[in-house]
């Protein structure tokens, strides 16, 4: 859809509530005046694929999805950079291998959920994951400013092996707020230091091997370091 004042069209993009389909960008390099995502609708930005927007501020509406494996900018800012990225509502921003997307501030809230699977995917000066916002770090990522409000969670997915972030300047957790890999990890008879499959249990292993089990089934094997 295009208007009379608009250079190259507006891309709306609606499931009808249905989740489970994703909508492609088709074209290697692709521009647009303004982006509507609703419906449950999943708009992905392929692997080296580009697609760029003319408004400053980026905001993931109502069930909206959007998984980038491509690059996501900002027409003429200095690198492609948004002034602010909202995820809100019950939207969900996945950035996978190859990604990026920069912002000087980033606000996750309402339902919404940010979710870095892969490193420098996620630029971003401030990072304000406020009420009901989600942020999953799968891989190591490092900002200049975090802040965890009320009811904000920063967390990574389940199964995996550790959450790596590193804030230069201050992070900020407000009362009700957490940064937390609770119940999270490798599920049971996972992971580096999982034991054998002994319905007695078998214990597990990381500075020392894991007690074997009563039927005879290995414990846990060692893995890690020694001063870490």
């Amino acid at each position: 859809m295009k208007g009379t004042n608009q250079t190259w069209g507006q891309l709306i993009l609606n499931n009808g509530g249905n989740a489970g389909a994703a909508t492609p960008l088709l074209e290697s390099t692709q521009s647009f005046d303004s982006l509507i995502i609703e419906g449950r609708a999943n708009l992905v930005v392929p692997t080296n694929e580009v697609l760029t927007l003319v408004p400053t501020v980026l905001v993931l509406g109502t069930n909206a999805q959007m998984s980038i494996a491509g690059q996501l900018l900002c027409e003429g800012r200095p690198g492609g950079q948004f002034t602010q990225v909202q995820v809100a509502n019950g939207s969900t921003m996945t950035l996978g291998l190859g990604g990026q997307i920069a912002s000087v501030d980033l606000q996750v809230f309402s339902g919404g959920s940010v979710v870095v699977n892969a490193t420098n995917a996620l630029m971003a000066g401030q990072v304000e994951v406020l009420t009901n916002g989600t942020l999953l770090l799968n891989a190591p990522v490092s900002f200049p400013t975090v802040h965890i409000a009320t009811n904000g969670g920063g967390s990574c997915s389940s199964g995996q092996s550790s959450l790596a972030l590193t804030v230069s300047g201050d992070l900020t957790v407000d009362a009700g707020g957490a940064v937390s890999v609770y119940g999270l990890g490798y599920g049971a008879g996972a992971g580096p230091g999982g034991g054998g499959s002994c319905l007695d249990g078998t214990g597990g292993g990381h500075g020392g091997q894991g007690s074997g089990g009563f039927c005879g089934d290995y414990g846990g094997g060692t893995y890690g370091s020694l001063t870490e």
